[in-house]
């Protein structure tokens, strides 16, 4: 799963500056291992500032080792993701669960998009919908069942079909 972006190195020691992907740039802090470029890296050090985390990964000793990284994705390994708070969902958890409106079956998540003020759940089924998750919308999530519930009249209220 995507962590952040490498922009840069950050010094000569071989500490690493990383854009987040994440809501909150403290959830780094929160994990000892980070994946850059297929290899996995132990944490020696860790700290935010701003939007920004700069990291000191082990066995990256130098400014050209991190420089190298610059450009390249930072996953959390597999099994390792940060915890959420109630209410709060990994986009990758919730792509793929079969969506309903009350008890009408409305077809399946297929993207989550981010762009402000609220996220976009796009929905593939009969006809394509796009809902952005205003306030009443979202009934509720079973991530085990794979099942995410809208309030059908607050859904007819935001939704944008695709005929």
């Amino acid at each position: 799963m995507k962590a952040g972006v490498v922009l840069k190195a950050q010094g000569i020691r071989g500490e690493i500056k990383v854009r987040p992907l994440t809501d909150a740039p403290e959830d780094f802090g929160s994990v000892d291992r980070f994946a850059v470029g297929g290899r996995e890296y132990a944490v020696e050090r860790i700290r935010v500032d701003g939007d920004f985390v700069y990291l000191k990964l082990k066995g990256i000793d130098d400014r050209n080792a991190a420089e190298a990284m610059a450009g390249q994705e930072i996953c959390f390994p597999d099994g390792v993701r940060p915890a959420l708070p109630e209410g709060r969902y990994y986009i990758e958890d919730i792509v793929g669960c079969d969506a309903y409106a009350g008890d009408r079956y409305l077809g399946v998540v297929s993207d989550v998009l981010q762009y402000g003020a609220a996220d976009i759940w796009c929905i593939d089924g009969e006809t394509s919908l796009m809902v952005p998750l205003a306030e009443g919308v979202l009934l509720g999530v079973d991530l085990e069942g794979h099942v995410v519930r809208f309030e059908p009249v607050r859904l007819e209220e935001v939704a944008v079909r695709e005929d």
